[in-house]
């Protein structure tokens, strides 16, 4: 039988190591069960590890609470329908709580956001997995989702999705275009044609009140002389009126 080390060693021991590196030193050391007397802080380390692992940091427990909740949250609920087993789809529910925070903008939230960026930065992968959380606070999430919608119409598997979705995050701000009311149709046209000159597999337009009206006329004057459809192209097009302030969201993607 293995003996089990002194607490103070193991806590030592598994101080830097990743959640399921640390459970696998604690199953080997024969050690499963954390609710035992005196194994209390062994049991908090895991737990900090796990939310680490799993949130990118370690929430307070009403953060916690929150972030549990958000399980049910449509955005969220649309992502994990789409892509079930991506690997980082519980950052989106740390981006759900950040975004909780920007809507309720008050000093202490706003510098609890620093610290979580912070802490998400200082994780392997942070660039990737800061951009995984920043995406319920851009105007473009739900122009990904409904393109990953698209997409699985298409015919693309839950692995072809995944990499859309890998590619949407690392391009979004690249590939997209918040129609403003200084843009001229030209520009809109202009910055489409080099979209596809640059062989994108996607890119996304987003008018909002009078924007609107130019981002649906660029789109036409794409369509008109069928220049989308012969370089392999198709668009998807969602208006909603939101109170006083019509939105039209326009994805365009290579189709296979």
């Amino acid at each position: 039988m293995v003996a089990i080390p002194p607490i103070n060693t193991i806590l030592l021991e598994i101080k830097d190591l990743p959640f399921l590196e640390a459970i696998v030193y604690l199953t080997g050391k024969g050690i499963v069960n954390y609710a035992q007397k005196g194994y209390g802080k062994l049991k908090e380390v895991i737990k900090e590890k796990y939310n680490l692992s799993k949130y990118a940091f370690v929430p307070s427990k009403k953060e916690a609470n929150s972030l549990k909740n958000f399980s049910s949250q449509p955005n969220y609920r649309q992502v994990h329908l789409l892509v079930p087993n991506y690997r980082y789809i519980d950052i989106i529910r740390t981006g759900l709580l950040i975004k909780s925070y920007h809507d309720d903008n008050t000093k202490a939230n706003r510098e609890r956001v620093k610290e979580i960026k912070a802490r998400i930065k200082r994780r392997p992968n942070g660039q990737k997995l800061l951009k995984i959380a920043d995406l319920p606070t851009i105007p473009f999430f739900n122009s990904i989702l409904k393109l990953l919608y698209d997409l699985k119409l298409e015919g693309y598997s839950e692995k072809q999705l995944e990499e859309a979705f890998d590619e949407a995050i690392g391009n979004w701000d690249r590939s997209s275009l918040l129609v403003k009311n200084a843009h001229s149709i030209n520009s809109i046209v202009k910055f489409c044609k080099q979209q596809i000159m640059l062989e994108k597999n996607f890119f996304f337009l987003l008018g909002m009140r009078t924007a609107a009206d130019k981002a649906r006329t660029g789109l036409e004057k794409l369509t008109k002389r069928k220049f989308l459809e012969t370089k392999g192209y198709k668009y998807t097009i969602n208006e909603t009126q939101l109170g006083n302030s019509p939105r039209v969201e326009i994805t365009i993607y290579y189709s296979k």
